[in-house]
């Protein structure tokens, strides 16, 4: 548990991981897709004049948000992302793209924390 939990969004986040599908190239046979759904504790805000200002437009959209996590979680681009808001509804985000690491928080008191790129799913 790092110091860092009193920041962390109140409500629910779930992380639903995605494998994709694939054919497996020894057999020849098809590897179904497989998602597993866990609960995470992270940070959820949107984004900042100044980080819209440095980010790629294509890949920004309005109401695209942030989420910073325990890097140990394994968050990857294609993740999706179950939030409960605060009028109780779930809202589902995928992942777009790791937008950095902490490389001071991790070199000074050993806590490793990613943030991400959020994009609400349509």
């Amino acid at each position: 548990m790092s110091t860092f939990n009193i920041f962390d969004f109140p409500r629910a986040v779930k992380r639903i991981a995605v494998t994709v599908g694939h054919t497996d190239q020894s057999t020849g046979d098809w590897v179904v897709p497989v998602e597993v759904t866990t609960n995470i504790k992270a940070h959820i805000s949107d984004l900042s004049l100044k980080e819209l200002s440095f980010m790629d437009p294509a890949i920004v959209s309005a109401g695209s948000r942030k989420l910073a996590c325990e890097a140990s979680i394994g968050m990857k681009p294609e993740d999706r992302v179950l939030i409960t808001e605060l009028t109780g509804e779930e809202t589902e985000w995928i992942l777009v793209q790791k937008m950095h690491a902490s490389a001071l928080l991790n070199k000074i008191a050993g806590i490793s924390r990613e943030s991400f790129l959020l994009k609400r799913k349509t």
